[in-house]
């Protein structure tokens, strides 16, 4: 799926500037429950492109992994900078995320 992200922040995100370190740009995602409970975290991630400017947008495609048991879910996608912080954590109102049902497969 394709995920577009905004820079709200007053700095540039320079995912280049983090590749080949252990600390790199990433665009990942959390499944919610129906409770709102973050399911346990072994989202994918995708590469931030080389710079997103302060108010800039990035269109981003990541392959998300669907939850394995049916139900109804929220998809949360988030940038983390690996091993430091998912951005959503510092954000005074989280963004709502994308409604999802999971069926059983036929």
């Amino acid at each position: 799926m394709t995920v577009v992200i905004k820079n709200t922040s007053p700095l540039s995100w320079q995912g280049d500037l983090l590749k080949g370190t252990d600390q790199p740009l990433r665009l990942g995602y959390h499944w919610l429950d129906a409770t709102g409970k973050r399911l346990p975290d072994d989202s994918r991630r995708a590469e931030i492109p080389l710079q997103v400017p302060s108010g800039g947008e990035a269109a981003i495609v990541i392959q998300a992994k669907i939850p394995l048991v049916p139900g109804q879910y929220r998809f949360e996608p988030d940038v983390v900078q690996e091993f430091v912080a998912w951005f959503g954590d510092y954000l005074p109102v989280r963004q709502p995320g994308v409604p999802v049902e999971v069926v059983k497969a036929r």
